[in-house]
């Protein structure tokens, strides 16, 4: 029984470090579209192209 505690405790450590990778990433790439459109946004005004925000 104590063994299957601990592999239960080592699982939910394990489940909590990958939710938390899967987050980061998520928010990085959600960062970098923000920039891309910012960087998109800033062109079409430079050429005077029309854009909706």
């Amino acid at each position: 029984m104590p063994r299957q505690l601990e592999n239960a405790g080592e699982a939910h450590v394990l489940n909590a470090e990958l939710l938390k990778q899967r987050y980061e990433r998520s928010s990085t790439r959600v960062t970098a579209l923000e920039e891309l459109v910012r960087t998109l946004q800033d062109l079409l005004d430079a050429n005077g192209i029309p854009h909706t925000h």
